[in-house]
């Protein structure tokens, strides 16, 4: 079945952690408040696999000039490739990654994960937003850009 009937902006997860990068490629992302978020992650994501509660990561919105990066990023796994190689990005300290480039950047701690019923193999991930940027001569990224 192809049910879409929204059209989500297309956003980059990544982060650092005990030396390995990780990131990903999400198109299920919404803000639930002022300063949270919320993600659906799949379960094919190595990245997915490797955030718990606690830790910070970035979350880079996607420019549409970014299309590639963003399409490159959703079709390689972490533990196979360096996705972020010759890419600009900034890590802070709390190893958070975002993308230069990107229509907004967010740093984000992991609060909650859960598993919804019938869909338990995915994570929705609830984040709290402590830094947020926005570039507003930058369009967003969309999945209708994509697909």
């Amino acid at each position: 079945m192809k049910f879409r009937p929204f059209n989500h902006t297309v956003s980059i997860l990544a982060f650092k952690k005990e030396k390995e990068i990780y990131a990903a490629t999400y198109a299920w992302f919404s803000q639930v408040g002022e300063s949270e978020v919320v993600g659906l992650l799949g379960d094919q994501s190595v990245t997915t696999h490797n955030l718990k509660v606690g830790d910070f990561c970035g979350i880079s919105v996607c420019s549409k000039e970014q299309k590639d990066v963003a399409l490159y990023i959703g079709d390689t796994h972490s533990n196979e490739v360096d996705k972020l190689l010759g890419l600009p990005y900034f890590v802070d300290s709390t190893g958070a990654i975002t993308l230069k480039g990107s229509k907004c950047t967010m740093i984000a701690e992991v609060i909650d994960i859960i598993h919804l019923k019938g869909i338990e193999a995915d994570s929705l991930v609830y984040f709290k937003i402590h830094e947020y940027h926005e570039n507003e001569k930058l369009e967003h990224l969309l999945m209708s850009d994509i697909r």
